[in-house]
């Protein structure tokens, strides 16, 4: 597995995590923790493009 293949891999797990607690575990996320995730989501399609 390449080093930027498990850099991004690593990006997504918090985020996964967060979003598997609201789903299963019916957890509330503040908007600052739904920011996050959504700049995570920008940086990995930043990283996409750059490929």
């Amino acid at each position: 597995m390449a080093a930027s293949t498990a850099a991004t891999l690593i990006l997504v797990e918090p985020v996964t995590a967060a979003v598997m607690s609201v789903v299963v575990a019916d957890e509330g996320l503040t908007p600052i923790g739904w920011g996050g995730i959504v700049l995570v989501g920008i940086g990995l399609l930043i990283l996409d493009d750059r490929k």
